[in-house]
């Protein structure tokens, strides 16, 4: 599997890799790109803005949690 092509594609790209591809492989590795892309964006936000209150950041945590939680399940029905 050549990863290079796949640290290319955009967020929304690999969200609709993850969501459209039958391969189990391929999947997962979307998914560890897509949360990799969301990392290092949260990293560049918290290096240019103020902290982010804990409480708020717990919250956000939270619906990222379920977010995934919801696309998993979603995937499941598929």
């Amino acid at each position: 599997m050549n990863i290079d092509k796949y640290n290319n594609l955009t967020l929304n790209e690999l969200k609709t890799l993850y969501k459209t591809t039958s391969d189990k492989q391929e999947q997962a590795l979307a998914q560890r790109l897509i949360q990799k892309k969301i990392e290092d964006s949260q990293h560049h936000i918290n290096s240019v803005t103020m902290p982010i209150d804990k409480e708020f950041e717990k919250k956000l945590q939270i619906a990222y949690l379920k977010m995934i939680e919801e696309q998993k399940n979603e995937d499941d029905r598929i």
